[in-house]
């Protein structure tokens, strides 16, 4: 069985393409060449992203290296007074896609706009439409079909119910909302 080798010394074991270290191995100050990729407080250091190779699709890859990845939180803020938010709001950022989540209650107020929640944790990737990404509602209290979308022009999420036109925060007063959502971003 294949497997990972430092000076000679068998450490990991190797299955399928899975590299296996044991709970006992640990490496302080490992390089690859002459560059350290493990520092001695046992951290990833100077590495480039995970490369996935050749693509094996249809298609025409732009990239295989997935270089960028983030966990967080965000702060979901309405246009029209201040949203009750019953959970911490989080998103994963991997690549350029990012998901997030949110658990939320439109302020209530009588404001005719349309109604929007901005504070994205990033800015969404423009494709020409106003309106380019949805998110898959979990639970709300509207009382008919209604859809969120990522607005590139205003860097929002749009309320559509029925999943064309925009609604105002008049419509909206006092609903909750639980959803995620995903985009592209550039960044």
């Amino acid at each position: 069985m294949a497997g990972l080798y430092l000076n000679h010394v068998k450490v990991a074991e190797e299955s399928g393409g899975v590299v296996s270290l044991p709970n006992t191995v640990q490496f302080n100050n490992l390089k690859i060449g002459e560059t350290e990729v493990i520092n001695s407080n046992r951290q990833i250091q100077n590495i480039t992203g995970i490369d996935f190779g050749s693509s094996s699709g249809t298609g025409t890859p732009s990239s295989n290296l997935l270089d960028d990845y983030e966990e967080g939180t965000w702060t979901p803020v309405s246009g029209a007074g201040t949203l009750i938010i019953a959970d911490t709001p989080t998103y994963t950022k991997t690549g350029r896609h990012v998901f997030l989540t949110a658990v939320f209650t439109m302020p209530t107020q009588t404001n005719t706009d349309q109604a929007r929640v901005y504070g994205l944790p990033f800015t969404p990737k423009n494709n020409g439409s106003n309106s380019e990404y949805g998110a898959g509602l979990g639970e709300h209290n509207y009382g008919s079909y209604i859809t969120l979308c990522v607005t590139v022009g205003s860097n929002a999420i749009l309320f559509r119910p029925n999943g064309s036109s925009s609604t105002t925060y008049t419509n909206v007063s006092g609903k909750n909302f639980r959803f995620s959502i995903s985009y592209l971003t550039d960044s």
